[in-house]
C-alpha cells in the first residue's frame, strides 16, 4: 500500500450525529472571579454563539447583565421586582441622570461657586458629591432637558476653570440596590 493511502486512512472520520446545539443555555454566575480582560473575552464568546438560542443567566453583575442581556429583570428575595431592557430600567425606575463636574485646580470656594451656578439653571438639582476638586449633582430624570444641561454646562465652562464635565444615567447597580433597600 502506498503511504498517502496510509495517510489517508489514519483520518477521523466525522461523527454519525451533528453537534449539540441547545436551544436554551443557562449560566450562573459565569465571569465571577474573573479579571476584567478575561471577563470581556467571555462576554464576547458568549455573545457570538447566543445568536440562535436563549440565555437564562444570573449575576450580580449589573455590568455584566447590560453587556449580555436584551431583557432582564431584577429579582430580591425571591420575588421578582421588575423586568424589560435595560434602557428601559434606567428610565422607568432611574433617579434621573448625575452630572460631574471637575476642576483644573483644587478650590472649595470654586466648587460652591460651579454648584450654584448651576442650581440657578436646574434648582431641583442636588448635590450627591462634593470636594475640593468637584462635584457631582443628580438632577431629576422628570426635569432633565439633555441640551439645556449642555448649554449650562458650556457656560459654566466659559466662566470657572473646568477641566471636564460628563453627563449619566442612573445606573443598574443604582436601580438593583433601590429595589433591595425597599424590601427591607
Amino acid at each position: 500500500m502506498h503511504p498517502f493511502h496510509r495517510v489517508l486512512e489514519l483520518k477521523p472520520k466525522p461523527p454519525l450525529h451533528p453537534p449539540l446545539t441547545p436551544k436554551v443555555v443557562v449560566l450562573d454566575e459565569p465571569s465571577a472571579g474573573l479579571d476584567p480582560l478575561a471577563r470581556r473575552i467571555l462576554w464576547n464568546a458568549l455573545l457570538r454563539t447566543m445568536e440562535e438560542r436563549a440565555m437564562v443567566l444570573t449575576t450580580h453583575s449589573m455590568d455584566e447583565a447590560e453587556v449580555l442581556c436584551g431583557r432582564l429583570g431584577i429579582v430580591v428575595a425571591g420575588q421578582m421586582q421588575c423586568i424589560g431592557s435595560p434602557q428601559h430600567l434606567k428610565n422607568q425606575y432611574g433617579h434621573g441622570y448625575e452630572v460631574s463636574i471637575r476642576l483644573k485646580e483644587a478650590s472649595a470656594s470654586r466648587v460652591t461657586e460651579v454648584v450654584q451656578a448651576f442650581q440657578r439653571e436646574h434648582p431641583s438639582a442636588e448635590v450627591l458629591d462634593k470636594y475640593v476638586t468637584g462635584v457631582t449633582l443628580l438632577v431629576p430624570r422628570q426635569e432633565m432637558d439633555v441640551s439645556k444641561t449642555f448649554g449650562t454646562l458650556e457656560a459654566l465652562r466659559s466662566q470657572y476653570p473646568i477641566d471636564f464635565y460628563g453627563l449619566d444615567q442612573s445606573s443598574l447597580d443604582t436601580i438593583f440596590l433601590d429595589f433591595a433597600m425597599r424590601k427591607r
